[in-house]
């Protein structure tokens, strides 16, 4: 006889991952494959801590942020391609209201990028979105696999869980 394999439910794959348990499966900003949801979590809070740490302030308004606050794109993540997407320089900490709400806030996203990582960092990301967009071949997305391998690598995930080798 073969025994049958219970079915993982969504909620025990995002435990088996470390998420919260009040995190809902709803909540993963990317669902296909899952790994890169789960990938954009542990990514989003290494960007926060680093610039909540670093910083204190959101990359667009200059106000005071907390852990509490978003990890926004400078270039846009529906249409910049894996290349910018996961970009550290392309991802930064912003209060809940310049990422959603103001449509003026790459304004000042640019001029503090520019402050944070040198000057010309802006148009070079923006020149990197528009040779993805013009791109013949464009790099094709992570397969599951290299999401898991790039989740194991954050740190954040890493502190989460000591008894990973090295």
């Amino acid at each position: 006889m073969y025994a049958l394999k219970k079915k993982t439910s969504k909620k025990d794959l995002l435990r088996q991952w470390g998420l919260p348990e009040k995190f809902q499966w709803r909540g993963l900003a990317y669902k296909q494959p899952y790994q890169k949801g789960i990938y954009w979590y542990w990514f989003s809070l290494e960007i926060r801590r680093r610039d909540v740490e670093k910083y204190g302030t959101c990359v667009s308004c200059g106000k005071p942020i907390g852990m509490y606050c978003d990890a926004g794109h400078f270039m846009p993540a529906g249409d910049c391609g894996r290349d910018l997407i996961f970009d550290p320089r392309n991802v930064n900490a912003e209060c809940k209201g310049c990422n959603a709400f103001d449509k003026t806030h790459l304004l000042g996203y640019a001029q503090n990028l520019d402050k944070r990582y040198g000057a010309g960092t802006a148009q070079k990301l923006r020149d990197r979105r528009q040779a993805h967009k013009e791109s013949k071949t464009p790099l094709k997305d992570f397969t599951a696999k290299e999401y898991e391998e790039l989740i194991k690598k954050l740190p954040s995930f890493r502190e989460s869980f000591k008894c990973l080798p090295d």
